[in-house]
């Protein structure tokens, strides 16, 4: 079980365990969802993906999808070696 403790001002620290288990970071937020009997269920706030249109900036010329795939295979491939 992990346990949080509020601050006089209210703030939480998320336990890690749970930041890992939810795919917390640095910026992320969380909702509170009262339930039928008072109690709460908590889960990540979830944005669409259409919000990070735009944030990518590329000047070149558009990409095919295999040059996309090729591209992802060697970055994946020298992160694991």
């Amino acid at each position: 079980m992990a346990i949080a403790t509020m601050t006089s001002k209210g703030q939480l620290t998320v336990p890690k365990t749970v930041r890992d288990d939810l795919g917390l970071g640095v910026g992320s937020q969380l909702s509170f969802i009262r339930d039928a009997e008072g109690g709460y269920r908590i889960e990540p706030v979830s944005r669409p993906v259409m919000r990070l249109a735009g944030s990518l900036h590329y000047d070149g010329p558009a990409k095919t999808v295999a040059e996309m795939d090729a591209g992802i295979a060697r970055a994946l491939s020298e992160e694991y070696r």
